[in-house]
């Protein structure tokens, strides 16, 4: 798999549903499910998105843990995030 986009990656400022990375690039649009209007929990999935390089770097990091079933934990999410 190739690498993500270059973080950090956050919410643009005129229009918070564009994630962009580190160059500026779109490199996703959220949608509101609700056409009523933006719910809170669609804030938060954005945010969410937007913080994905941090936390994969940090799951990384944590694989140096002496604890087993953290790094099991943290393995499988990992291969999750890079689509293995």
């Amino acid at each position: 798999m190739n690498e993500h986009s270059p973080s950090p990656w956050f919410r643009d400022k005129k229009n918070p549903w564009d994630i962009r990375d580190a160059r500026g690039a779109t490199i996703c649009k959220m949608y509101p499910w609700d056409v009523s209007g933006c719910r809170e929990d669609d804030q938060a999935d954005a945010n969410l998105v937007a913080t994905a390089p941090q936390l994969l770097e940090a799951c990384e990091l944590a694989l140096e843990s002496d604890d087993r079933a953290v790094k099991d934990v943290l393995r499988a999410a990992i291969a999750k995030a890079k689509g293995e």
